[in-house]
């Protein structure tokens, strides 16, 4: 683990998109007395601005100033990420992006867990989620349908295995098959026989309780997932619509495999709702409190 995983060092926040409600909700979030120090990084006038129409206090004390400009979301990660990565921060925790307007604004953007990955030289993150009901890592995450099969691969799966069993420190993990009832031994499919099968009794040696690939549609009965510490879902959906319709307001999205812990609210911008004073906090607040407490929990 990175020395970065030090209960002394700041949370470090980015609020996100300036028009959606990452500003509102990380606003809202320092209202309350927090019992651990945190740095946002971003523009102080433009949160300032966002506090008074809601009609909130914002104390620019804990800020580093960043510019708003066109590319603003992107410099605000890599401040953040730069400051992790000096051990100056113990944790990134990361307000929604609207990947549409940054890519709009012409710089490639496939989302914060990619983004990150490339900046820190990355080779394999892995999209994670942590709720009460479900914990789930993604084999691919922001990829069309069409490519995920070919995407599906035996160094992929490995990686997310690992890297999801270090995390939970558990190697009672449940995978899942990509094909209806995981294939129906080849006649839905044959992604089971050729990558994940073989994969899976390979990795038993290493992983004693690792099992699958199982039928999403049967695994994901609750009382089946009593039975597993984690799920590996081979696409976004497949385990996300799960998560979100149990346990939308307290998951965590948690990027696994960076040199420093990166956390994310689980919503998207809301752009409708800047300003408002509607944007619900509730899930930011629940992912700081969890920041901590993953800090605490990787701190050697």
């Amino acid at each position: 683990m990175s020395k970065s995983f030090h209960p002394d060092l700041p949370i470090i926040i980015t609020p996100g998109e300036p028009l959606g409600i990452g500003p509102d909700v990380v606003i809202q979030l320092i209202q309350q007395k927090l019992d651990y120090p945190y740095i946002i990084v971003g523009d102080p006038e433009s949160l300032s601005d966002r506090a008074n129409k809601l009609g909130l206090s914002f104390n620019p004390e804990n800020i580093h100033a960043v510019k708003l400009n066109s590319r603003y979301v992107l410099n605000c990660l890599d401040i953040a990420a730069d400051l992790c990565l000096h051990e100056k921060g113990a944790a990134l925790l990361t307000g929604p992006a609207n990947k549409t307007i940054i890519n709009q604004n012409g710089f490639d953007f496939l989302g914060h867990t990619h983004y990150l990955a490339e900046l820190t030289k990355t080779q394999n993150p892995v999209m994670f989620f942590d709720s009460p009901f479900l914990k789930i890592g993604l084999v691919t995450d922001h990829l069309p349908l069409n490519k995920v099969s070919e995407a599906i691969t035996t160094e992929r799966l490995t990686a997310v295995i690992a890297a999801v069993s270090a995390f939970i420190k558990s190697s009672n993990i449940a995978v899942c098959g990509l094909n209806p009832h995981a294939g129906e031994n080849g006649y839905l499919g044959q992604e089971e026989n050729k990558i994940i099968i073989p994969t899976i009794k390979n990795l038993q040696k290493k992983y004693p309780d690792l099992s699958g690939p199982h039928s999403a549609d049967s695994l994901f009965y609750e009382n089946n997932l009593k039975k597993h510490d984690a799920v590996i879902a081979m696409y976004h959906d497949q385990g996300l619509c799960v998560l979100k319709h149990r346990n939308f307001k307290d998951s965590v999205n948690i990027t696994l495999g960076l040199p420093f812990l990166r956390t994310s609210v689980d919503h998207g911008t809301a752009m409708d709702l800047a300003g408002t004073g509607k944007a619900d906090s509730s899930n930011i607040k629940y992912v700081f409190s969890k920041t901590v407490e993953f800090i605490y929990a990787q701190t050697p």
